[in-house]
């Protein structure tokens, strides 16, 4: 007998939740993509979630001044991550973030030249960078064993299809 693939939900940490549970964002965000057409848009998203009876509506910050002051923070923080370093190293270029995430008294950006002569820093950034590449592994995990399974899917569908033959 094939087994049933049960599914479960859950946020990532620090998600704008605005009282919504998890199901209900995953609804939420369905219906959205099929509205429209079969590909969720954000724009879609933040067109449903205008309307203040939208479950969705609490996601959002629809303060302008806040949102603008927050998508100007992401900007920041883009840009922080962008600027690389090129270091020649035996002739070869080796490519560096110059600025790399740490907490001290809050979470800001140090230069890694900095954080490198730091062991308490250096070990705090080499385990968000173990953190980011467990979090990778298990996405792809998760799209591996779903597209194992797609074909013993297929199976059932055929097999359901000659039931229904019957």
């Amino acid at each position: 007998m094939a087994s049933q693939l049960d599914t479960k939900y859950k946020f990532r940490s620090h998600t704008r939740k605005g009282g919504l549970t998890v199901e209900q964002a995953a609804k939420e965000l369905e219906t959205v993509r099929s509205q429209g057409g079969g590909v969720l848009l954000p724009e879609n998203v933040v067109r449903a979630a205008q309307s203040k009876k939208s479950l969705l509506h609490g996601c959002f910050e629809w303060d302008d001044t806040a949102a603008a002051h927050e998508h100007r923070l992401d900007q920041a923080r883009h840009l922080i991550r962008s600027v690389r370093v090129v270091y020649d190293v035996d002739g070869a270029d080796l490519e560096a973030p110059l600025y790399v995430s740490v907490v001290q008294s809050e979470r800001g950006y140090q230069p890694l030249a900095v954080v490198l002569v730091d062991d308490e820093a250096t070990d705090y950034v080499v385990s968000e960078a173990k953190k980011r590449l467990r979090s990778i592994r298990k996405d792809l995990a998760s799209i591996k064993a779903l597209s194992d399974l797609l074909p013993r899917l297929d199976t059932i569908i055929e097999q359901l299809n000659k039931f229904r033959a019957v």
